[in-house]
């Protein structure tokens, strides 16, 4: 007959023989997966996962957008693409609809000023880039001249178009003290006049676009893949005595209501 109110030996905590030695293996297993737990998290550092953030405001009677884009953490960062990954996407619904449908291409395409065709289809004769070197900074104006010469001596196809998609990248980075902001002004005049009983949503994203059916953002695999693995570059830690930041987990959404 069983004694419903004994113990099983095994339910001893601390005694001899078998109970004594599957103790001590579950404390022993407890204690290194602390230690293991208390390793990663200090790798992961708070400037690793929240290092930008965006705070947004209305001026001109509700008609601008105004947007900062914050270093958040404690450490001079560089921004790999900052101005460009940041541009928010642009959604829009009626009113008193729950249903939002993305506006960005026919909204930018209202802002945007098209270039004298000029400047298009007839080039200056010496090389120019958008990215302007800065004397105070040798070691990021060294790695941009770096990528360039390896560009060109690489036997990839399309050489001109990744000039030119590295050059943008570098002209819109971001240098960023702790607590110091890039900031741009997005009109909406133009849209709340053409659609009065709208309103619109700016999703901010850091980095903004990932590869189709992909976890990995575009800037990780230009950094890692492209610059890494198909150009050979390594990718420095920092430039100038800024971090050299081209992941994040920044997303933020502002809601600018219809005036009616």
């Amino acid at each position: 007959m069983i004694n419903l109110g004994s113990h099983h030996p095994y339910h001893v905590l601390c005694g001899t023989g078998k109970p004594f030695i599957t103790c001590t293996m579950k404390r022993l297993s407890y204690f290194i997966i602390t230690i293991m737990l208390l390793i990663c998290c200090s790798k992961q550092k708070p400037d690793d996962a929240n290092n930008i953030s965006v705070h947004c405001s209305l001026i001109e009677n509700d008609n601008e957008l105004v947007y900062s884009i914050k270093n958040a953490s404690r450490s001079n960062l560089f921004i790999l693409g900052l101005k460009s990954q940041t541009f928010p996407e642009v959604i829009k619904k009626k009113k008193y609809d729950s249903i939002w449908q993305n506006f960005s291409v026919p909204f930018y395409n209202e802002l945007r000023v098209l270039k004298d065709t000029s400047e298009i289809f007839n080039p200056p004769d010496d090389e120019e880039y958008e990215y302007k070197p800065e004397k105070n900074k040798p070691e990021t104006n060294t790695f941009f001249n770096l990528v360039i010469q390896k560009i060109k001596d690489s036997k990839l196809s399309l050489k001109s178009d990744l000039l030119l998609e590295f050059d943008l990248l570098m002209s819109g980075s971001s240098f960023l003290k702790p607590g110091e902001s890039y900031s741009d002004t997005i009109p909406l005049s133009a849209f709340k006049s053409k659609y009065p009983k709208n309103d619109l949503k700016f999703i901010f994203e850091y980095p903004s676009v990932f590869l189709y059916k992909s976890e990995k953002s575009y800037l990780t695999y230009y950094a890692e893949d492209f610059l890494g693995d198909s150009l050979h570059v390594v990718i420095p830690e920092k430039l100038d005595g800024y971090k050299f930041v081209y992941k994040g987990n920044l997303k933020y959404e502002f809601i600018v209501s219809s005036d009616d």
